[in-house]
């Protein structure tokens, strides 16, 4: 039985290791009553449910695993499922309480500048402190992930402080060069936005 139990637990894991979540779960469904007190086995589970985008049945499972294991990515995957669900207070409060775990790291920072920056979940000013410590946080281990972060964090950056805040003003003056330019011939300012947006979808459609 305990062979049985352990190969049982290996297969999971074979399969786990290699993406392959759907066979994953199945064998890790059967294992279950091996190790409904493992905190690995439990988050493996739920990473794997997590992965099928079956959130709901995750977050039971990585409950489980909270409480056999202090590790924070059980916290952030929590997390990422109540975003998935769109119940961005609960995803928030998961982020924070990984933060507060363990300080050092920069992911959970990545996964609140994520969700600021949702359109139903917009906080400009959480928002740009999430993504100055995600820039700017020294990490005590550099990676390709952690760059990746910081790039895909600059765009988000770029996009709501850069661009954002001077999207008006720039709309103001591409206007007001438009009418200067067409000021003194037939064509109106609204002819010439519709005539624009015309050739633009044409071009969208070469």
């Amino acid at each position: 039985a305990e062979r049985e139990r352990q190969e049982g637990y290996e297969e999971a894991r074979f399969y786990y290791e290699r993406g392959a979540y759907e066979a994953a779960i199945e064998d890790y469904m059967y294992a279950y009553q091996f190790y409904r007190e493992d905190g690995k086995f439990l988050f493996e589970l739920g990473h794997a449910l997590h992965k099928k985008e079956r959130y709901e049945e995750s977050n039971r499972y990585l409950m489980e695993a909270e409480e056999h294991s202090c590790d924070p990515m059980i916290l952030n995957i929590i997390g990422k499922n109540y975003q998935a669900l769109g119940q961005y207070k609960e995803a928030e409060h998961y982020y924070r309480r990984s933060i507060n775990r363990l300080p050092g790291r920069i992911y959970p920072y990545y996964l609140l500048a994520l969700l600021y920056s949702e359109p139903d979940y917009y906080h400009p000013q959480q928002l740009e402190e999430a993504c100055r410590m995600v820039l700017e946080k020294e990490p005590k281990v550099h990676s390709t992930a952690i760059e990746e972060m910081r790039d895909i964090v600059n765009n988000i950056s770029w996009l709501f402080f850069d661009v954002g805040s001077t999207l008006i003003d720039e709309t103001e003056c591409y206007n007001h060069r438009i009418r200067d330019a067409i000021k003194g011939t037939n064509i109106s300012f609204e002819q010439f936005q519709e005539k624009r947006i015309f050739f633009a979808k044409q071009n969208l459609k070469g």
